[in-house]
């Protein structure tokens, strides 16, 4: 028992949680207990981990994630002082994140993302290593090498030393050639057409795209991972976040990212909740089996249904589909179709 543990004060009100897995092929996890698809329904809270070593109530924050239908909060193990300023974070210590996570499983049901590494430091690959082998051992962990890689010239990690049990990703997800492990992260552009470029998740998966249409093709679950901030990088609007979330739900899932949520906090305005909420909603909009039906979209069907609504956009997914606002003008129809 670490110095870390905590004497529950309340029964546990989950079942017990399972291990994933993220099988190549598939356009979802799985669980490995029945094999069920499991969709990424994430939530940015960058130091939650870090809050609960020193000590600091993570619950209330907890509770929100499940009044909300999500399932996983992305964290990052440390911050840079260089890029945070006083707002950084170190790493706590590895038994303090083994509780975390434990906490995260057996009092809330819910899984943790985790992300190693964060800047050029000359010891990159030791922390991961050492953190990832001991929370590879927590059912409800995913291990992500490498926050944007690309941004981080010296931090040229391509895996893990050890064979991770849990889903993994590299971080990669621009530079084609060095995309590695079981999942993916994309993080998709937060330009005026933001809403739509979950779709990229698509040709992530199948090739293609996003960036050129000789891109190879991913075949694993990919999330959208970081989307645009409400108020920060886009106007918050609630249907853009409601749409972007619709289509990331039909592969691996999505996040919702915001600015409170990089520091660890609730939603602090009411475009934050609003905009939360939106996500949650398109998250949550559409069955599992969603991911069983093949991506339409420039059919006679989409094609017909964006001159008619005003839509940007119409995706289609058998039954199911997403309209995504214009970026002027008004949509004369619901933003989700079939949920």
């Amino acid at each position: 028992m670490s110095p870390y543990s905590r004497v529950r004060p309340y029964f546990h009100t989950t079942a017990p949680i399972t291990r994933l897995s993220a099988p190549a092929g598939s356009r979802t996890f799985r669980r490995c207990d029945t094999g069920a698809r499991h969709r990424s329904k994430a939530i940015t809270a960058f130091p939650l981990h870090a809050h609960f070593a020193a000590g600091i109530d993570v619950r209330p924050f907890l509770r929100m994630v499940q009044d909300e239908q999500l399932n996983e909060i992305r964290g990052l193990l440390y911050t840079p002082v260089a890029f945070w300023g006083a707002n950084a974070w170190a790493a706590p210590p590895v038994t303090a994140c083994c509780d975390f996570a434990d906490l995260l499983a057996e009092d809330f049901g819910l899984w943790w993302e985790c992300c190693y590494v964060t800047d050029d430091r000359p010891d990159a690959r030791t922390i991961a290593n050492q953190y990832a082998a001991l929370l590879d051992g927590c059912p409800n962990v995913s291990h992500e090498l490498v926050n944007e890689p690309a941004r981080l010239p010296k931090a040229q990690l391509l895996t893990f030393d050890f064979t991770p049990q849990n889903p993994w990703t590299n971080g990669e997800y621009d530079r084609k050639d060095r995309i590695r492990g079981t999942y993916g992260n994309g993080h998709e552009p937060r330009d005026p057409e933001w809403a739509r470029k979950a779709k990229n998740l698509e040709e992530r998966f199948s090739g293609g795209g996003p960036d050129a249409r000789t891109d190879p093709a991913f075949p694993k679950p990919w999330r959208s991972d970081e989307p645009a901030k409400p108020g920060i990088d886009v106007a918050p609007i609630p249907d853009n976040y409601l749409a972007h979330a619709a289509i990331a739900s039909c592969y691996g899932g999505g996040c919702y990212h915001y600015e409170s949520g990089k520091y660890g906090l609730l939603p602090q305005t009411a475009d934050e909740w609003a905009c939360l909420r939106a996500f949650a909603r398109g998250l949550n909009a559409f069955p599992l089996d969603v991911a069983d039906y093949a991506y339409e979209h420039q059919t006679p069907w989409t094609d017909a249904d964006e001159q008619a609504t005003g839509s940007l956009r119409t995706y289609r997914w058998g039954p199911y589909g997403v309209r995504v606002p214009p970026v002027t003008g008004t949509m004369t129809a619901p933003v989700l179709i079939g949920a």
